[in-house]
């Protein structure tokens, strides 16, 4: 929910900020998914501000792949056509893109061809946000959805785990709501009003934590991440 949340540098917010319901438990699975997974080389597609790059300590070179307005990128290209030759990387980290996909399969099939076989990809993706980043918001990911989809591109499927489940969805929707109220005033886009907002997000935050202590389900999440493999002994000619 950050203004440019494709361009964050950190990976993780404040308990005081809107997003934080989604991006403290992201952070923290995306911080252990490149802990136990990525190796070598890894691409960041779509990597924004490269929030996750000081994550990942057994990463030996990070290429940051986004479109060409990203200064701060390695490589300008789009997910259907990476810069990069076939086979030639470790891992491949790819956050909160799927959704603006609007072919998801071809991207993953992409992602399949510059890994080396025994590779790592690391998705994530959500099943809950508010529609953002217009006209580029194509949809929203089950876990069996992410799942099916990475089959079907030719992955093998290692972990699934998901963030913000049970009452910490309510206390996102919340949030949001509160994050357009007064959008139309002509001071909305002062540091000033949106820091009234942040008391308003702390204690919907803190009460959606506790009861997210109560009401669990996996069910009803915000956002999933998964870790898939390239399969050995592949390589696309």
């Amino acid at each position: 929910m950050s203004e440019k949340a494709f361009r964050r540098r950190s990976a993780s917010v404040p308990i005081f900020y809107g997003d934080w319901p989604l991006l403290s438990a992201l952070a923290s699975d995306v911080s252990k998914a490149l802990g136990t997974y990525a190796r070598g080389t890894l691409v960041d597609v779509g990597c924004g501000a490269k929030p996750y790059r000081a994550l990942g300590t057994g990463v030996s070179r990070w290429i940051g792949v986004d479109v060409e307005d990203n200064e701060e990128a390695d490589l300008h290209g789009i997910a259907y056509e990476l810069p990069i030759e076939n086979g030639t990387v470790d891992t491949v980290l790819c956050t909160q893109v799927l959704e603006h996909l609007e072919q998801p399969e071809r991207a993953l099939v992409e992602f399949l061809r510059v890994l080396r076989p025994g590779g790592h990809l690391i998705l994530t993706a959500p099943q809950y946000w508010s529609l953002h980043e217009e006209p580029r918001d194509f949809f929203r990911y089950t876990s069996i959805g992410l799942t099916y989809l990475t089959k079907s591109a030719g992955f093998d499927f290692v972990t699934l785990v998901s963030q913000g489940a049970g009452a910490l969805v309510a206390a996102q929707a919340l949030n949001n709501a509160i994050y357009c109220a007064g959008d139309t005033f002509p001071f909305a886009h002062l540091r000033a009003f949106k820091a009234t907002k942040a008391p308003f997000y702390l204690v919907n935050n803190v009460l959606g934590w506790l009861a997210s202590s109560i009401l669990r389900t996996q069910r009803d999440v915000l956002n999933h991440l998964i870790v898939c493999r390239k399969p050995l002994g592949e390589q696309l000619s």
